[in-house]
C-alpha cells in the first residue's frame, strides 16, 4: 500500500474525472487507473462508481478518504513542525531539481553568486528530465525547481496557487546542425530544401514553443522528423551526428559552436528567448530556504527597478 494512492483517490474525488485527476497528479491516466485499482484491492471493495458520469466515490470510498484526510492533516502538521525545528540549523542541505541543460550549464555559476551572499551552501541537485523534475518538486522532495518558464503550463492546477516563480537567468533556443567541410551549416532554416528535424516532441513545453513560434517561420514545406526525445543532451548527440537541425538552449551548445562541432543553422529570426525560472512552494520554505528566496526576490525587484525606463522630463 502506497500513500500516494490516497492522494490519487483525493484528486479523483475533487475532479470527478480520471483524465483530470491524472493531470492534477502529474501522472498518466493508465497509471492513475492502476493505482486506484491497487487501492481497491487493498481495501477489498470498490471505492469508485465508474459507471457514473462524472465519476464519484462509493460510500466506502468517501469514508476511507475522510479518514485519510484527517491522517494526512496530522502527518503534514508533524512534517511542518519537524521542518521548523530543522530550520534553525543553517547547514541544512538545499535540494534542487533541474533539467539537465540547466543543471550543467547554469546552476554552478548561479549558485556561486548566491554563496557570495550566504557563504558555502550544502546542496543536492537532481538533474532529470522535466517530468521527473516536476514530480520531485510537486511532491516536495526538493526545495526548488529550476526550469525554463515555459513549464508554467505543466504545473497541476491543484497546486499552482501555492507555487511562486522568480526569473533568475536568460537563455535562448537556437537552431544548430553539423558543419560541412567548409564550416558552413549542412542544413539551413531559410532554405526551401527538405529540412530534417531533431525535435523535443509536440507534447513537451519546448516542443510546443517550437511549434508555435518557430515552425511557421521555416521556408521549407517539407520538414522530415528524424528523431524525437525530451532530453536536450540526447538531442545534442543526434545533432552532432550531422543528421538534421535541432533547436537547443544556447548555453548547452556554446562549447560545441566554439570548437566548430556545430554551427548555427539560422539567424536571429529563427531563435526564441527563454527565461530560466526558480520555482518554490510558499508553504514549504523554512530557514535557509526561505532566506535564499527572500534574497533572490529582493534582487529580482532591484533588477526590475534598474531596467525600468526613466520618465522623460516635461
Amino acid at each position: 500500500m502506497n500513500l500516494d494512492w490516497f492522494k490519487d483517490l483525493q484528486a479523483l474525488e475533487q475532479t470527478r474525472s480520471f483524465s483530470k485527476a491524472s493531470y492534477a497528479r502529474n501522472i498518466s491516466q493508465p497509471a492513475l487507473t492502476r493505482r486506484i485499482k491497487a487501492l481497491e484491492i487493498w481495501a477489498e471493495q470498490s471505492l469508485v462508481n465508474r459507471n457514473e458520469r462524472p465519476v464519484s466515490l462509493t460510500d466506502a470510498g468517501s469514508v476511507l478518504l475522510s479518514t485519510c484526510a484527517e491522517f494526512f492533516d496530522t502527518l503534514e502538521s508533524q512534517r511542518l513542525d519537524l521542518l521548523n525545528r530543522k530550520a534553525s540549523n543553517k547547514q541544512a542541505i538545499i535540494r534542487f531539481a533541474a533539467q539537465h541543460s540547466i543543471a550543467w550549464h547554469f546552476f554552478p555559476d548561479w549558485l556561486r553568486e548566491i554563496e557570495m551572499q550566504f557563504g558555502p551552501i550544502s546542496t543536492r541537485m537532481r538533474a532529470e528530465d522535466l517530468a521527473e523534475c516536476m514530480h520531485s518538486f510537486i511532491e516536495q522532495e526538493v526545495n526548488f525547481l529550476l526550469a525554463y518558464d515555459v513549464v508554467n503550463s505543466e504545473i497541476p492546477k491543484t497546486t499552482a496557487r501555492e507555487i511562486e516563480r522568480l526569473s533568475v537567468g536568460k537563455d535562448s533556443l537556437v537552431p544548430v546542425c553539423a558543419p560541412n567541410a567548409d564550416g558552413k551549416p549542412i542544413f539551413e532554416c531559410d532554405s526551401a530544401r527538405t529540412l530534417p528535424l531533431i525535435s523535443y516532441g509536440k507534447s513537451t513545453p519546448l516542443g510546443k514553443l517550437f511549434e508555435t513560434h518557430l515552425r511557421p517561420k521555416l521556408v521549407s514545406q517539407n520538414i522530415q522528423l528524424i528523431y524525437e526525445n525530451s532530453v536536450s543532451s540526447t538531442l545534442l548527440n543526434w545533432a552532432l551526428k550531422g543528421v538534421g537541425v535541432c533547436w537547443l538552449p544556447s548555453r548547452l551548445v556554446k562549447t560545441e559552436i566554439t570548437n566548430g562541432h556545430l554551427v548555427l543553422a539560422g539567424d536571429e529570426r529563427f531563435c526564441v528567448d527563454l527565461n530560466i525560472s526558480l520555482f518554490s512552494q510558499r508553504n514549504a520554505r523554512f530557514g535557509l530556504v526561505n532566506d535564499i528566496w527572500n534574497y533572490l526576490s529582493k534582487e529580482t525587484k532591484n533588477r526590475k527597478e534598474i531596467t525600468k525606463p526613466k520618465p522623460i522630463p516635461a
